[in-house]
Order: structure tokens, then sequence, then C-alpha cells
């Protein structure tokens, strides 16, 4: 399941990616759009690891390891 999670969000991330690329725009305003959305998917990646490493710890706890 979490494999197939996984997927989905590279698939919506290559989604809004080539949607940003062929949208028409000039270059310099794709490129700032772009490093927006870049930063916007690190901060999601950041605060996603975050929730796992919270999760993992909390199981941790709960099994004694």
């Amino acid at each position: 399941m979490r494999s197939e999670f996984g997927w989905f969000v590279i698939g919506a991330m290559a989604g809004i990616a080539a949607g940003v690329l062929l949208a028409p725009a000039p270059g310099s305003e794709t490129r700032t759009r772009l490093t927006e959305n870049a930063k916007s998917w690190r901060d999601q990646a950041q605060d996603g690891m975050k929730q796992v490493r919270e999760r993992f710890a909390g199981s941790e706890e709960r099994t004694g390891t």
C-alpha cells in the first residue's frame, strides 16, 4: 500500500511539472513557477518524512525497541 501511494505522489508531481512546462507562459515565468513548486514539494516531502519519523518513534516506544 505504501508503495502505491509513493507512485501516486511521483505521478502527481510529474503531471504538475508537465502542466507547468506545457502551459503557454514566458520562460522566466515558467522558471519562477518551477522554483516555487520545487520549494513547495520539498517542504511537503520534509513534512511527510517528519510524520514518518514520528510514527516510527512512536512504534519503537510501544514495542520497547
